[in-house]
């Protein structure tokens, strides 16, 4: 009973350092941040491969469902509402669903989204993924429609874990604008987490002397 009990709680210390998640809604939250624009993206395939500009990083983008990209598109000329005058978008028509695959490990992703259509407003989910593994995933209300562009668009986001792959799921057709990222994959656990495995590693040390005793 008490190997099973042990064995629980490093289970359970050991989970808590890999699934240290952080919500982000403000780009500054990113530590060891850089960040890329969607300035001319490819305006004809879906999916396609954009070289992101930070050395080394690039990411395969693929968007359901799709009839084609509005490109290029800035907020101010192609858009209102939501952004700021000359972000440059990644905004796809019908679009509901943009799926950010990276072809190297990042701790930390942010970007802004707002949906398109007047009254539609709501939550803009993102879900990080380790390969086909989910290792985090929140929710941002954001607005809608043709407002000012005056920097109201929600900032969705997330660190603390490894991933690979985003996916930004809105309620209806919507834009993000530039994306700030951390490629420093040297996740570090939140205190809390090292008291939890420090517990768990110290029950099997006093349980381990009393059988020698």
């Amino acid at each position: 009973m008490k190997k099973v009990l042990l064995a629980a709680m490093a289970s359970l210390a050991l989970s808590s350092v890999a699934s240290a998640q952080t919500q982000v809604t403000n780009r500054s939250q990113i530590a060891n941040s850089q960040t890329f624009t969607w300035a001319n993206h490819p305006s004809a395939t879906n999916p396609f491969t954009f070289a992101t500009g930070i050395p080394g990083l690039s990411v395969d983008v693929n968007a359901t469902p799709f009839s084609g990209w509005y490109t290029p598109c800035q907020a101010g000329p192609c858009w209102s509402g939501g952004f700021v005058d000359g972000d440059d978008l990644l905004f796809g028509f019908g679009v509901t669903q943009y799926t950010l695959t990276f072809n190297q490990y990042l701790s930390g992703f942010a970007t802004q989204g707002w949906h398109n259509q007047n009254g539609r407003s709501g939550d803009i989910l993102i879900d990080a993924y380790s390969g086909n593994t989910l290792v985090g995933s929140f929710s941002q209300f954001t607005g809608s429609g043709a407002a000012a562009n005056n920097n109201q668009a929600a900032v969705i986001g997330l660190q603390g874990v490894n991933f690979d792959r985003i996916v930004l799921t809105g309620r209806n057709e919507f834009a993000i604008n530039q994306v700030t990222v951390s490629t420093n994959t040297n996740v570090v656990p939140e205190p809390s987490t090292y008291a939890l495995l420090a517990a768990g590693l110290a029950a099997m040390a006093v349980v381990s002397r009393r059988r020698r005793a």
